[in-house]
């Protein structure tokens, strides 16, 4: 009994906290209101000025956000796009609704590639009320072939760059019936790698003297980084005193396209036919982490990837004026998020999909709420969130009855009455699942703790204080001293030990083009998921 007590302790208050929410009558909006959900892909949250970014990268989300209720601890369920996604169209955590694999190769969680067609997903539910209901993406993670497209009338993948995503989203607007009520997602790829923000805004943020002339400081491509970080990755597990030494003369690309199927993709091709003239121009010797020409090179990339989030930053402003125009904004509730964050080398990692730490899975959430008396709902969350929350919210702000057995909590009565008692009280979960790596991370409060399962089956974990520790550097590996800490793991052992990852049935198309397979290549993921499985090479490039 002394065993199970903490994690007694630490489910009450969710239990309870759960029974007087679902009690409590909280007003929905009028019944003549529209959604429209806005996700950026892979944008940082603290890359917005409205949390503390940089001046001037988002002068128009920063004014949105004073029209809106700002929630200042959202969290992604993962740490890529297809499970975080899944999990805000289901309201489940990813373990929950199944879809966590790029490929048919997580037998050993039992995941799918795809989202189970048993899974009602938000857009069903809407589009069962009656809405008209349209998705705009140009992620491949959300498709048609993975079961994204379940309750959409119109569903369009790939919708090109945010400029043109935009105009195709109006244009569906301006052709559908007449006030009719409608549920619109918009899925923007732009700040995804590669980054190569369009004029001016590649002059205005990029660097403009890049150290060396490589493809990597020119063009944004992260293979260099990816390849320095396993370097990195690898010395720390097993360095035996060693210094760490960057030392290699040119960056070979042959030894590269051996290792990062990516580079095979026909886009990259010119490269190679001009492989002399490329290897001459990435000419690099770092000393290790904390070689000042190393941070350079980190900032260059930082700086091209600021470029896109400006670029979309000022096509959000055009979205906002069209709806406006169009006599739309003032019924419509606009939720404003993203599916996951990017790492800039803080653990040791470069992009995303790689660990649950703060810059991979904290994200910007806003959401712009009419009020149903021609004004708006202002003000800010404090307590931590997550997008396993906008599915009951949504049910709840229309009036719709939410289906029983979901992971996430309505955030409307914290929305509408800044309610937000059952906020306070409930962990929140990430979760990332490889082929031969596992992360579980928990947020409760202001502490947080990850769980890691290497290739090994060896277990580690790392609690952190991310209100005195915002960065996540400082983790008080296992320790368990106090009994936050000691409910924290009871509870996460708990999450893990109730996941019921599904496959997908035998008529799910789960299976990825040949098409499909040379896009992932091209963004990087397909390395990601199989690099847990390569050899370390016998011999530096």
């Amino acid at each position: 009994m002394r065993r199970a007590l903490p994690l007694i302790l630490f489910l009450i208050p969710v239990l309870v906290t759960g029974l007087f929410c679902s009690r409590r009558e909280v007003r929905p909006l009028p019944d003549d209101t529209n959604l429209v959900l806005v996700v950026v892909d892979t944008l940082r949250r603290h890359r917005l000025g409205v949390y503390g970014g940089p001046a001037g990268l988002t002068p128009f989300l920063n004014r949105l956000s004073r029209d809106c209720i700002r929630f200042r601890h959202a969290v992604a369920p993962s740490s890529w796009t297809k499970p975080s996604v899944a999990s805000l169209m289901t309201g489940l955590y990813p373990s929950r609704h199944g879809a966590v694999g790029i490929t048919r190769g997580l037998e050993r969680y039992s995941g799918s590639p795809a989202l189970a067609l048993g899974r009602v997903t938000l857009a069903e539910m809407l589009h069962e009320e009656g809405l008209a209901t349209a998705a705009f993406v140009t992620n491949v993670h959300i498709s048609v072939n993975n079961n994204f497209h379940q309750g959409f009338d119109h569903f369009v993948q790939p919708a090109g760059h945010a400029d043109e995503l935009l105009t195709r989203a109006l244009d569906w607007l301006d052709g559908r019936e007449a006030g009719g009520r409608f549920f619109l997602y918009l899925h923007l790829l732009d700040p995804h790698t590669p980054y190569e923000p369009p004029e001016p805004f590649r002059s205005r943020f990029a660097d403009p003297d890049p150290p060396g002339r490589g493809p990597f400081s020119q063009r944004g491509w992260p293979f260099e980084m990816d390849w320095w970080s396993e370097q990195y990755r690898w010395w720390l597990d097993g360095s035996g005193g060693k210094p760490f030494l960057f030392n290699y003369d040119r960056f070979n690309l042959i030894w590269a396209r051996q290792h990062f199927p990516e580079l095979d993709d026909p886009e990259f091709s010119y490269v190679f036919e001009n492989m002399e003239q490329f290897e001459e121009r990435v000419d690099l010797g770092f000393s290790g982490p904390d070689d000042p020409d190393l941070a350079r090179r980190i900032d260059v990339l930082t700086s091209l990837y600021d470029g896109e989030v400006a670029w979309v930053d000022q096509q959000l402003a055009a979205l906002f004026d069209g709806l406006e125009n169009r006599g739309l904004l003032s019924r419509s509730v606009v939720v404003f998020t993203s599916d996951h964050g990017e790492a800039f080398m803080e653990h040791h990692t470069w992009g995303h999909h790689r660990s649950l730490y703060g810059e991979e899975v904290n994200i910007p959430l806003l959401l712009r709420v009419p009020d149903g008396r021609g004004g708006l709902l202002r003000g800010e969350v404090e307590p931590a969130v997550s997008l396993v929350d906008l599915y009951p919210t949504v049910m709840e702000m229309f009036g719709l009855p939410l289906r029983d057995g979901i992971d996430g909590v309505s955030l409307w009565p914290a929305i509408r009455d800044g309610r937000d008692e059952a906020l306070r009280k409930r962990p929140v979960y990430s979760e990332l699942l490889l082929d031969n790596r596992e992360y579980v991370g928990v947020l409760l409060g202001r502490r947080k703790l990850i769980r890691t399962v290497d290739e090994k089956q060896r277990v580690r974990w790392e609690q952190f204080n991310v209100g005195g520790d915002p960065g996540e550097r400082n983790p008080a590996a296992n320790r368990a001293d106090g009994p936050p800490a000691h409910l924290l793991r009871a509870g996460l052992e708990a999450f893990v030990e109730g996941r019921e990852l599904n496959t997908p049935n035998d008529g799910d198309p789960a299976r990825l083009s040949a098409e499909e397979l040379e896009r992932l290549g091209a963004l990087g993921y397909l390395a990601r998921e199989e690099e847990g499985g390569k050899e370390r090479p016998s011999r530096t490039p």
